[in-house]
């Protein structure tokens, strides 16, 4: 809290005075008129004053204005827009004026000047609110319009200013569609971002002493505002809870203080003024409470939080902003409509119609409307190129994700598979151009795993019946072509830059033919719009007619791509042409975005074959006809790759098929995953082997795949054999890419490939490992090479030697020895070198001659073990980025001090020898990362990376030097584990490492994670007073030894973000977080933490709360005051034995989750008040009972609930909307009937002693997905299950079940099936009815036989039987897909059908006899990767290893 002075009139002075009381009384102007520079203040209209503006004036990135609160008549009642800002110090300075520029240079600032008088003159006091609020709406149109639209906007009020703010804002929205000043108005309200209120009072004033002599409209409507300012309030809250603003809202109450003239004080409770995301009280009175006395006052700081909010967020939407076309026409009325009420209304929102309507354009703005309000972003551009089944899918959108706008690879701890972190967290998603069901489930699965109902999901698809999986909780809006208004008004805005057509040259019915012909289809409109402008007249006299004859063909995509064509055929000269073509046949390809070739690749490569690639790159791009996509790669640098419209790409393929420049050797034989288990087999187009080699020769670009053939082959139906037939017939190929299966015959075994000589651009991919390049096609015009799966590179060194050109080298997956890198120093023109092991690492050195690389920018050598570094690595002065992974006890050089252009530096290794120093020599570093043994103190010299932004230290360090207080521009430190923070942290001096008060500070530190071992413990002298003005948001603390943890941490006002896990903590630690103003996460653990205090409700931002393996025993009351949170875990917390009543009040809470708390009986009887709980996890918790008021949590849609009989589970059943249920009943009792009208549910997990009559009610149950059933006396699966035809994961644990139904085959869509610890004796016959089946485990000892039908599970990829199988059926032969499988079987005859598993990766097989046969089987498998044989016991192991020792390979020896 805060005690600030206040500067009010002494009572006796005014003794005869007849004016009234001023109520919101400024300092003598006389005091302070040499503090002021009038000339400094712009008067810019009657009501707006300039008190600060950059220069030049453009750069401003936001405004700040401030409106004054009352005024009485008198000298300084005119210049109430800045006497009520002075400063509460001695200078009496205008503070706004003087410090924020200061803080933040490039912000306008500016006040607002209206009539505040409350008493009724000739020039004052004659305006009421709606009046003053009507009055500057007008004057903001003119500012905001002359001076910068656009804008972010933060008002600051105080007292009746906030009111004026208010009214302000309800004001402009009920303008909104006006036809007078509507869209100027909607614009400043979209541009607004923040809000601050100093002492404003909300919901009304008390303690008003105002004259009676004296009467204006102002004043009445003071005594009428406590009715009038609780309505308009609600009006204003209205607009907050609307998505379609995004406004930070900041209060600051004060106190009264009892010194104050009565006749002036104005009190404004704090019920009143409590309002906003953060809120906190001062000890001022209202009057002072908007001039703070110096920077260092909360009421200055608590604004300026508030401002670097606002400057995060409006970075953060230019991070994430999509790029849109600058024309949108017909568009704005339809993101107005989603934005009020279907994004609003409806969780799931769908965009469908034809292709180039405009779905993907409006999905983009409303995604850059909305992306900064919501903590993980991601939009999916065609998720229907991404290739995969659902797993591969789902991990690939999530490295599309971005939290607050920050890729999730760059975020620490979010770099991998970070699902389960959204869990409570805001999302918006979405799935653009959405093709099959595998998507929807998808999108659903995530929804409900992040189960937040403020989260939103977009979707768009040419098909709306993809759509319609949502119920009520989804919206399908339907866009059909632009009317003839908007057709008109877009083509004019392409064509002619939104003018009139020219009537002398090109007349209005020549136009209206040409938008007629284009059928109002948004895509058509902008890429013929775009080629016509500029144009000469006889140009378009004639295509109206050429879209004519377009129209006669009756296929409406071939319709399309005709008109496209018109603009291809206008593009000057066969070079743009040829690079066009060369995009949409091989640069877009393949469908996955992130595996194309980039844009820097394709200039690379043109610029050895066409002049001026980057200029006819953009006139394409200028056309329409190519769009470029900005992205990071995984090292964070840039990356631009080509994207087409898919009817343009359809239209280019069209041309280069038909005149054959590009043939695509891949073609599926079965395209549905069901078929073939996911795995698609391709062939060779039945032209190519008939193609001529004149047809051949013609080829610029091609991709070929090929996959193992399903038996042996002969050479002449080999596919790869009639590869290294056709592939020297290509002689006008530049790009190829090469996707390889296994060699099929014995022949193509034994045969070298021979690439084509003009080559330009090579991807080699698949199974290469065997690969041999012929040495005498010599790729002299090769400029990059990517080589995925090569294990054995020695051979390929001679022809590595040839490659002069390359620029380029990639190379995936090798092992061996380096004796190949030799072959790289001749290689001088190379640029980028990425080396990626795989397996065992066998430690290499690097040559001598690899200090002739010169040229070499970038070099990356990952899962790569190096042994030796030579001193000839300090000729490599171009290098910009290096990774190295050094082996054990080696010594990196000096030399790399050296390497002066380094910008990134990525070290990893078990021990190695110092070279700390020699880093401190590279001044340009920009981001450093070491992860290595024996380094235990940091040096001084680092002090000199005056450029670093990110460091990254994984040592054990001792001591944090105090050097690294000059690293003005760090972003990002993470120090794990540390042994000391004593030096960094004990005096003002080393604080200015974090300090952005300071010059030479941290100035963009906000994260840090400190992990503190067991050693001496430097963070026992901290002290609060030192931590007073850091801006971390992010603080991690680990403490693992039994030292105390101080109450240092209260002056972190900045702290969004707070984990403590310690075993010992002093007793007032807990309490001093009550400053932690702006504290939204709070994650407390340890034993240390034994009791919270009494007002441990104080965090009124806090949105989630975590107490882990903490001694807590309860929660204080006060816990019911946590207003905002949304998230409450208490996790291994064996003494915690109930929640409050007062957690009823938590009317924001939408999960809860206490897990692993023994003592944990019983839930408090408030809890039916948390209506919006919709996640509730009581895990390892013996619930006794539950109480009445828990059927009234019907948002309820995930719940996980143990118990100790079935009469509680019942409690469940009137639950309607759960979608997950998780049961366990721990007593013997029947479980009886829980579902009820459960009939949402989709995901069940139950174990229980006896389920009683549950089943009957499966029929109810028509949505379930996954059923996971553990029942100890249930002997047969009853039939019921077969209702469930919804199913598609079903797991048994039932150690008497002796049967399955027949009733089993109804699941059709089933695709896991795991029955694990049961006597199960057969299956029935219709097993093989459950066709989409791809994963199946049984465990039993009493199943020794499958049905004949077994073999139609076709789709089967992964096969577990711990049976003693006696006996396979033929039929097993046909499970082809399979990839995986474990048998047991009693001889080794039965397996003697694995031979037909061709495509078998993993097998481990059981046997007792029959060793022999397997061995045979598994010699025909040519994919497996993974084998292990098994016996029963170890006397059979060994007679059979001695009798086949011969016949087994080392390799396939057992154990």
């Amino acid at each position: 809290m805060e005690a600030s002075s206040s500067n009010h009139m002494d009572p006796q002075s005014n003794k005869g005075d007849r004016r009234p009381p001023r109520f919101e009384e400024s300092p003598s102007s006389s005091h302070h008129q040499s503090q002021l520079s009038e000339e400094s203040i712009l008067k810019m209209s009657d009501a707006f004053y300039k008190f600060y503006e950059p220069t030049p004036a453009h750069t401003a990135d936001m405004d700040i204005i401030f409106f004054h609160g009352l005024e009485s008549e008198g000298a300084d009642v005119h210049d109430a827009h800045i006497s009520t800002w002075r400063s509460g110090g001695a200078q009496g300075e205008v503070w706004p004026q003087s410090w924020i520029p200061e803080d933040f240079p490039q912000a306008r600032i500016i006040a607002v000047s209206y009539d505040c008088c409350v008493r009724k003159t000739d020039t004052g006091g004659l305006k009421d609110l709606h009046l003053i609020g009507e009055n500057l709406a007008q004057e903001i149109r003119w500012a905001r319009k002359e001076h910068g639209y656009g804008r972010p906007v933060i008002l600051v009020g105080h007292g009746f200013g906030g009111i004026v703010m208010k009214m302000l804002c309800v004001y402009s929205k009920n303008r909104k569609g006006k036809a007078v000043g509507g869209s100027d108005m909607a614009m400043f309200l979209e541009s607004i971002r923040g809000f601050f209120f100093y002492s404003t009072p909300h919901l009304g004033i008390e303690g008003i002493e105002a004259p009676t002599d004296y009467e204006g409209p102002l004043l009445s409507w003071i005594r009428a505002l406590n009715s009038q300012t609780s309505r308009l309030h609600e009006e204003f809250c209205e607009l907050w809870r609307e998505r379609t603003y995004r406004w930070f809202i900041f209060g600051l109450g004060a106190t009264e203080l009892e010194s104050a003239p009565r006749r002036q004080r104005l009190r404004v409770s704090e019920a009143s003024s409590r309002f906003g995301d953060r809120y906190m009280m001062v000890a001022s009175d209202h009057f002072s409470a908007c001039r703070p006395s110096d920077k260092s006052s909360v009421k200055y700081q608590h604004l300026k939080m508030l401002i670097e909010d606002v400057k995060r967020q409006a970075e953060s939407e230019r991070k994430q902003s999509l790029r849109v076309s600058d024309v949108t026409v017909g568009v704005d009325v339809l993101v107005t409509e989603v934005l009020g009420k279907h994004l609003r209304d409806h969780k799931f929102v769908g965009f469908s119609g034809m292709g180039g309507v405009g779905k993907t354009t409006l999905a983009k703005l409303i995604f850059n409307h909305v992306c900064a309000k919501f903590e993980f972003t991601c939009f999916v551009e065609e998720i229907k190129l991404i290739p995969g089944r659902r797993e591969e899918v789902k991990r690939r959108v999530w490295g599309k994700m971005r939290l607050h706008g920050v890729p999730v690879s760059s975020v620490t701890g979010l770099s991998g598979d970070g699902w389960h972190q959204l869990a409570g967290k805001s999302l918006f998603l979405v799935f653009d151009d959405v093709e099959n069901t595998e998507h929807i489930d998808l999108l659903k699965e995530i929804a409900h795993d992040n189960g937040v109902r403020e989260s939103r999901f977009v979707l768009t698809s040419r098909n709306a019946q993809r759509l319609q999986d949502f119920g009520d909780d989804g919206y399908i809006l339907r866009l059909d072509c632009l009317d003839k208004r908007d057709t008109m008004k877009l083509f004019t805005a392409y064509a002619f830059g939104g003018q009139e057509p020219p009537e002398s040259s090109i007349g209005k019915e020549i136009v209206k033919k040409v938008v007629d012909g284009c059928g109002g289809l948004p895509l058509s409109l902008e890429v013929l719009g775009k080629y016509l402008r500029g144009q000469d007249s006889a140009l378009w006299v004639e295509i109206p007619a050429a879209l004519r004859k377009c129209d006669e063909i009756a296929d409406l995509e071939e319709k399309v791509w005709a008109k496209l064509e018109l603009s291809y055929n206008g593009l000057p000269g066969s070079e743009v042409k040829n690079i066009f073509l060369d995009i949409v046949s091989f640069f877009t390809f393949p469908r996955d975005i992130d595996f194309r070739f980039s844009q820097d690749d394709a200039i690379m490569a043109w610029s050895s074959t066409y002049s001026s690639a980057l200029n006819r790159l953009k006139l394409l791009q200028d056309r329409s006809l190519v769009r470029v996509h900005h992205s990071k790669n995984g090292d964070g640098e840039d990356r631009t790759t080509f994207s087409v419209h898919e009817h343009v790409r359809g239209m280019g393929r069209r041309i280069t098929r038909r005149i054959g420049r590009t043939s695509d050797f891949t073609r599926p034989r079965s395209s549905t995953s069901s078929s073939s288990g996911g795995h698609n087999i391709y062939s060779y187009d039945d032209r190519m082997v008939s193609q001529e080699r004149e047809e051949l020769g013609k080829i610029v670009s091609t991709r070929i795949k090929i996959t193992s053939e399903p038996t042996p082959v002969s050479a002449e139906s080999c596919h790869f054999c009639t590869m290294l037939e056709v592939l020297p017939k290509l002689t006008s190929i530049q790009y190829l890419s090469l996707q390889l299966g296994r060699k099929c015959c014995k022949r193509c075994r034994k045969q070298a490939v021979t690439l084509p000589s003009p080559l330009v651009l090579l991807e080699i991919s698949g199974s290469t490992g065997n690969l041999v390049l012929s040495v005498d096609a010599a790729c002299t015009s090769l400029v990059k090479l990517v080589l995925h799966g090569c294990e054995k590179l020695s051979e390929l060194k001679h022809w590595l030697a040839q490659l002069q050109q390359l620029r380029i080298l990639d190379i995936d997956g090798w092992s061996g020895t380096g004796d190949w890198l030799v072959s790289l120093a001749k290689l001088t023109s190379l640029e980028r070198l990425a080396l990626r092991g795989r397996g065992s690492r066998t430690p290499f050195e690097l040559p001598s001659a690899f200090g002739q690389l010169t040229k070499l920018q970038y070099l990356s050598l990952d899962s790569c073990e190096v042994s030796f570094i030579p001193t000839s690595f300090r000729n490599l002065t171009s290098l910009r980025f290096l990774r190295l992974e050094i082996g054990d006890k080696q010594v990196i050089p000096n030399v790399i001090g050296d390497l002066q252009q380094l910008r990134v530096l990525e070290i990893k290794s078990w021990t190695v020898d110092g070279f700390m120093e020699a880093i401190g020599h590279l001044t340009g570093l920009e981001s450093l990362a070491v992860h290595c043994g024996g380094i235990f103190e940091l040096p001084e010299s680092l002090g000199k990376l005056t450029r670093l932004k990110k460091l990254e230290i994984g040592c054990p360090i001792d001591v944090v030097p105090g050097s690294l207080k000059e690293l003005g521009r760090l972003e990002k430190l993470q120090l794990a584990p540390i042994r000391s923070l004593a030096d960094t942290f004990r005096n003002s001096s080393s604080l200015k490492c974090l300090e952005p008060m300071e010059a030479g500070a941290l100035h963009s530190t906000t994260s840090v994670t400190l992990e503190l071992p067991r050693s001496e413990l430097g963070i026992m002298e901290l002290q609060a007073s030192d931590l007073i003005g850091l801006r971390l948001e992010s603080l991690e603390i680990k403490v693992e030894g039994p030292q105390i943890v101080p109450d240092c941490f209260g002056g972190l006002q900045r702290l969004e973000s707070f984990s403590l896990d310690c075993l010992a903590v002093e007793n007032n630690l807990v309490e001093s977080f009550q400053n932690l103003i702006a504290l939204e996460s709070l994650k407390l653990g340890g034993k240390g933490i034994t009791e919270l205090p009494a007002d441990f409700g104080c965090f009124t931002t806090l949105r989630f709360l975590t107490l882990e393996r903490t001694a807590v025993q309860a929660l204080p009351e006060t816990s019911g005051k946590f207003s905002q949170l949304n998230n409450a875990a208490f996790i291994h917390n064996p003494d915690l034995r109930s929640l409050p009543d007062s957690f009823g009040q938590l009317a924001q809470l939408r999960s809860l989750y206490v897990w692993d708390s023994e003592h944990f009986s019983t839930l408090p009887d408030t809890v039916g008040s948390l209506t919006n709980l919709e996640r509730l996890y009581l895990n390892e918790c013996p619930i006794q009972t539950l109480p009445a008021s828990f059927s009234n949590l019907t948002r309820l849609v995930d719940l996980d609930l143990r118990c100790e009989d079935g009469a509680v589970a019942a409690a469940v059943r009137n639950l309607i909307n759960l979608v997950s249920l998780e049961v366990m009943v721990i007593g013997r009792q029947p479980v009886g009937d829980i579902f009820g009208q459960l009939s949402k549910l989709e995901s069940l997990t139950l174990e229980c002693h006896d389920m009683g009559n549950l089943v009957e009610s499966f029929q109810n149950l028509c949505l379930l997905r996954y059923l996971d059933l553990s029942c100890e006396t249930i002997e047969e699966l009853p039939r019921e299950i077969g209702c469930l035809t919804s199913l598609m994961e079903l797991e048994i644990t039932c150690p008497s079940l002796q049967s399955l139904p027949f009733t089993l085959s109804n699941l059709l869509k089933l695709e896991e099936l795991e029955i694990v610890e049961s006597n199960l004796r057969s299956l029935p016959d219709s097993f093989g009815q459950l066709s989409q089946l791809r994963t199946l485990r049984i465990s039993s000892k009493d199943l020794f036989r499958v049905p004949d039908t077994f073999g139609d599970l076709s789709s089967l990829w992964m096969l577990e039987l711990d049976c003693p199988i006696q006996l396979l059926p033929p039929s097993f032969a046909n499970l082809i897909s399979l990839t995986r499988l474990k048998l047991s079987c009693q001889d080794g005859h039965t397996a003697g059908v694995l031979s037909s598993l061709i495509y078998l990766e993993s097998l481990e097989i059981k046997v007792r006899t029959g060793a022999n046969v397997v061995h045979n089987a598994v010699r025909k498998l040519g994919n497996l990767e993974s084998f292990r044989l098994a016996f029963d016991t170890d006397h059979q192991r060994s007679e059979t290893v001695r009798a086949k020792h011969r016949c087994i390979p080392r390799c396939l020896l057992p154990g």
